[in-house]
């Protein structure tokens, strides 16, 4: 159980769920009413295990290459390589067989966004883990194509098509990627600085870094408005996406005022989280209602 336990651990199951919410959403989002039989097929069940396979691999494969990162930081330290649960073998081959079987799934069940697994993976494990999250503090930037993909794999699938509106949430989920994750930097910037990796409050500064996350969730918030100008919504989606936006705005500014607190950057970290996939569902349920 132990083991069983730890190879879990290896995935990021957090994130893992995170991701394949973006993917289910998307699909719901962007299907016409007529259309949202298509979740309920065997082809689309496919897919979701291609996603999850290819996410867990991914993962799996970054945790490989960052074994020696994650060792030195105290927010990492417990993971199941440096601790020893698993070995680097086992690890490495563990993530190739998740991938093959994801890419297998993927030609069978919709080849036509074989091409989106494999840009989220040469940015997420070439381009960020391996080419730049040791260089520069922009380091996630890198990354952004990979949080980017399950919304417009999903957009494909359920619209047929990645049409202005798609564009606009991929849009969207880059820049919350970057308020996300430059949140996190900003709480655990002295865990960073120890193990050697740059990050954005290390190069610029915590009260420069905080001032470039309240200007995204800025951006963020003013984009999440144009897909209703665009496609006409309504209530539904207008009053929860203000709603929404307040609360994230509300704290972007508290952290404006006291950038060193981390508690602040903590709780924007913490609402930020499921912010992209309640501002879809609101699409669906706009459409649906």
């Amino acid at each position: 159980m132990k083991r069983l336990k730890a190879y879990v651990n290896l995935v990021k199951p957090k994130i893992l769920l995170g991701v394949l919410g973006l993917f289910i959403t998307s699909t719901l989002a962007s299907a016409a009413p007529a259309r949202l039989w298509i979740v309920a097929e065997t082809r689309y069940h496919m897919g979701v295990m291609a996603a999850l396979c290819l996410v867990a691999g991914s993962n799996a494969l970054n945790n490989y290459l960052d074994r020696d990162l994650d060792s030195r930081m105290g927010r990492t330290g417990r993971r199941a390589l440096p601790l020893g649960l698993i070995g680097s073998k086992e690890a490495l081959t563990f993530s190739i067989l998740l991938l093959a079987l994801s890419l297998t799934l993927l030609v069978f069940a919709a080849g036509d966004v074989v091409w989106l697994a494999a840009l989220a993976l040469l940015s997420y494990i070439m381009l960020y883990t391996a080419l730049f999250k040791r260089k520069t503090g922009f380091n996630v930037v890198a990354a952004m194509p990979a949080v980017a993909a399950p919304v417009m794999a999903g957009w494909l699938v359920g619209h047929g098509s990645l049409d202005p509106v798609g564009l606009v949430f991929s849009a969207i989920a880059i820049t919350w990627g970057l308020v996300h994750f430059w949140s996190l930097t900003i709480i655990f910037r002295e865990d960073y600085r120890r193990a050697g990796v740059p990050t954005l409050p290390g190069s610029l500064g915590v009260r420069t870094a905080s001032m470039v996350v309240a200007s995204l969730s800025s951006f963020m918030a003013a984009l999440s408005f144009l897909p209703a100008w665009l496609e006409g919504w309504g209530l539904t989606y207008l009053a929860g996406a203000t709603i929404l936006n307040a609360a994230l705005l509300i704290l972007s500014a508290h952290l404006l005022r006291r950038p060193t607190a981390g508690r602040r950057a903590w709780r924007l970290y913490k609402f930020s989280s499921p912010y992209i996939l309640l501002l879809l569902l609101l699409v669906f349920l706009e459409k649906i209602v």
